[in-house]
């Protein structure tokens, strides 16, 4: 493989009992077995600065003595911000619970398998990046160095400028923005 998969996932987000969603799950779960990945989207990473700026959000729950609990902090410079997010993040999970359907199916499981299980109550964060342009003195800086992502599930939606890479058991293979798509990384093992 030298390109990532496109996958369509519409047919995941309909009630219709045969909508196409068991040729969207085969597509998932080849992509699973082949990559993890397909297109759908201060810190350091190899123990070298990330050239990047970021802001995180997360689903607000209750305050309480876990992580990632209590309501999120949106600058009051920007209003309207607070529910553009907290819409985004709703329409972002339904369709990470349709991508994790798919999982589901291709695995020959129960499409709700996740929904009612490992995903009923999910850790959520939406992280927006800016990476500015690296030192022209500099060719060994990265926005982001090789590094695996946390969680069961990531959907990046991408800029035009590109640069993603995606390595595969057969090696890194670029992953090119594709309009109205997000890159979806799924935590599966290559076996």
């Amino acid at each position: 493989m030298s390109e990532l998969p496109v996958i369509d996932v519409a047919p995941l987000l309909t009630e219709a009992p045969h909508s196409g969603k068991r040729a969207v799950a085969d597509a998932i779960g080849a992509a699973c077995r082949d990559s993890g990945f397909f297109p759908v989207g201060g810190e350091l990473t190899s123990g070298r600065p990330d050239l990047k700026e970021g802001i995180y959000f997360g689903a607000e729950k209750p305050p309480g003595p876990l992580p990632l609990h209590g309501p999120n902090l949106f600058p009051a410079q920007v209003p309207e911000l607070r529910d553009a997010v907290l819409e985004y993040l709703d329409r972002m999970t339904a369709l990470a619970q349709s991508v994790m359907s798919g999982v589901a199916l291709s695995l020959g499981l129960d499409e709700d398998y996740f929904r009612t299980g490992y995903t009923a109550d999910p850790t959520i964060l939406f992280r927006i990046f800016h990476y500015p342009p690296a030192p022209p003195d500099d060719a060994g800086t990265w926005g982001v160095g090789e590094h695996t992502d946390y969680g069961l599930l990531t959907l990046l939606l991408q800029d035009d400028n590109g640069g993603l890479q995606v390595r595969t058991p057969r090696g890194w293979i670029e992953a090119p923005p594709v309009r109205g798509t997000f890159v979806c990384n799924l935590k599966c093992s290559h076996g």
